[in-house]
C-alpha cells in the first residue's frame, strides 16, 4: 500500500470493487442504485474512443486501447448469442491488469484484481470470457485480446 500503486491507490478485492460499482449501478433487492438511471445512460454514451486519443508514448497506458469511454467510464459493446442485440458495459481498466465493468440490464458487476502488475493476463481475459458466455454474451474484442 506504501507504493502508492495504479488505480487511484484503492484497495480492494475484486469481490469489494464488483459489489461497490453494483451498488453504484444497480441497488439491491431492497436498495436501488445510487445513480440515476439516466445518468447511468448518459455515462454509457459515447464521447470518444481510445483510438481517436493521442498517444503520448509509445508504451499504452491502457491494455484495452479499443475501449470507447463515456463520461468517467470505459464502454464495451456487448453482444447477446441469442438475438444479437447490444448491451454497453461501464467499467474502467486499470494500468496492471485490473478491469472493472458491469452491465446493468443483468445486473452483473465484474472486477478482476491483480497482485503483480501485467499488462495483459490470459487468465482475466479467460475469466471475463467464461462469466459473459455463462450470461449467453459475447466478449468483444476491445475487452479481451
Amino acid at each position: 500500500r506504501n507504493a502508492k500503486l495504479p488505480s487511484a491507490n484503492g484497495h480492494f478485492s475484486a469481490a469489494a470493487l464488483a459489489k461497490v460499482f453494483n451498488t453504484l449501478m444497480v441497488g439491491d433487492a431492497n436498495t436501488p442504485p445510487l445513480l440515476e438511471s439516466k445518468t447511468i445512460d448518459a455515462a454509457r454514451s459515447p464521447q470518444a474512443s481510445a483510438s481517436s486519443a493521442k498517444p503520448s508514448s509509445s508504451s499504452p497506458m491502457l491494455d484495452n486501447q479499443m475501449a470507447s469511454f463515456g463520461l468517467g467510464f470505459q464502454i464495451h459493446e456487448i453482444r447477446s448469442k441469442d438475438d444479437g442485440s447490444i448491451m454497453r458495459s461501464l467499467g474502467h481498466a486499470g494500468l496492471g491488469g485490473s478491469i472493472l465493468l458491469c452491465i446493468p440490464e443483468l445486473g452483473l458487476s465484474i472486477a478482476f484484481t491483480t497482485n503483480t502488475l501485467s499488462p495483459r493476463s490470459v487468465a482475466r481475459d479467460g475469466l471475463i470470457e467464461a462469466v459473459l458466455d455463462e450470461f449467453g454474451l459475447i466478449a468483444p474484442k476491445s475487452l479481451i485480446d
